[in-house]
């Protein structure tokens, strides 16, 4: 009996198509029990004028027949995204400042340069394949320092410079200020200290500046200075992220006794003078010598 070949094998674009129609079965099988998940860092921070890379990765993975699309976005704007519905194309809103590398298998990163305040924000990367359609967010903070501090207070309407002798009232409540200039992102943390003086802090009141992100950041501290404070030091010191060391300034206290108020003068009551009379009485007697 004469064997005939498998008609398949005389026509290899069968088998070609056989296995395409396998592989995409077994895909949609899968597809019911997996779901695509996407992945971003929860948080990032960079000093403004640094490069930054937002990372995005996505599971299960995959290859350019079952990749759709790929994008970041700040809000409801596409900063730059990576489609193959047909033929692959990119769209980037700013090609100086934004970079979006995507595999095709499993992750699509953006890259920022150059950042600055604008770029504060939060941005999300979104993934389009076989397996279906999922996002995540990043939260990018830029962080602006503050670039100095002031200290003033009730008594005068200028700020103490550093080192600056200032004259209060032994027993008495005096109040200081300490705010950041011109402002900064995210707000400073704000501390006051002293060597001797007892202090209380208030706390820490923050105010945003009109027409920016950065914030201005002021704290009070309160003291009752004594006789043994004099000269002491009271310290304010500024923290924050971008700043490698603290920005501190200080004072030194002047501290001055109370006024002594002057005596009661003597009370006056009304006196009477007397006089007192010595009157000598003489007695005569008169003797009778009759003869």
């Amino acid at each position: 009996m004469e064997m005939v070949a498998p008609a398949c094998n005389k026509h290899p674009v069968i088998l070609i198509l056989t296995a395409m129609i396998l592989k995409q079965w077994t895909h949609s099988a899968v597809t019911v029990a997996q779901q695509i998940v996407v992945s971003t860092p929860e948080h990032l921070s960079v000093k403004e004028g640094e490069t930054v890379t937002l990372t995005c990765s996505y599971q299960p993975k995959t290859d350019e027949l079952y990749f759709g699309s790929l994008s970041w976005q700040r809000a409801s704007s596409v900063l730059a995204s990576y489609s193959c519905p047909n033929s692959c194309s990119r769209t980037n809103q700013d090609p100086d400042q934004y970079s979006l590398e995507v595999d095709l298998i499993s992750s699509g990163n953006l890259t920022i340069r150059d950042v600055s305040l604008k770029d504060d924000s939060v941005y999300e990367c979104k993934a389009n394949t076989f397996y279906g359609i999922a996002g995540s967010r990043s939260r990018l903070t830029v962080n602006v320092p503050p670039v100095s501090i002031e200290l003033s207070d009730t008594m005068t309407s200028v700020g103490h410079g550093q080192g600056v002798v200032v004259p209060v009232l032994s027993g008495q409540t005096h109040t200081f200020t300490c705010t950041t200039q011109p402002g900064a992102n995210p707000p400073a943390d704000i501390e006051w200290t002293s060597t001797t003086a007892r202090i209380t802090q208030d706390d820490t009141v923050d105010q945003p500046v009109t027409g920016s992100k950065l914030t201005m950041s002021s704290r009070e501290v309160t003291l009752i200075p004594s006789i043994s404070d004099h000269l002491t030091a009271v310290t304010c010191e500024a923290t924050h992220p971008a700043l490698v060391t603290p920005l501190t300034k200080f004072i030194q206290l002047d501290v001055q006794g109370r006024p002594e108020t002057s005596p009661n003068p003597p009370t006056h009551t009304p006196s009477h003078t007397y006089i007192y009379i010595h009157v000598h009485t003489h007695t005569l007697t008169h003797t009778n010598n009759e003869p």
